[in-house]
């Protein structure tokens, strides 16, 4: 049934992109944490 291999589809691409944008948000909040962090020590 070509309508269920869409929703696998759908459901791959989605995994996929969650796991690429949770990926994006950790770097983002480690590169934050870090800045702050050195911020702190140096003042």
């Amino acid at each position: 049934d070509t309508n269920y291999e869409n929703h696998l589809t759908l459901v791959l691409l989605i995994t996929f992109l969650w796991s690429l944008s949770m990926k994006f948000i950790n770097n983002h909040v480690k590169g934050v944490l870090h800045s702050q962090m050195d911020s702190y020590c140096n003042s």
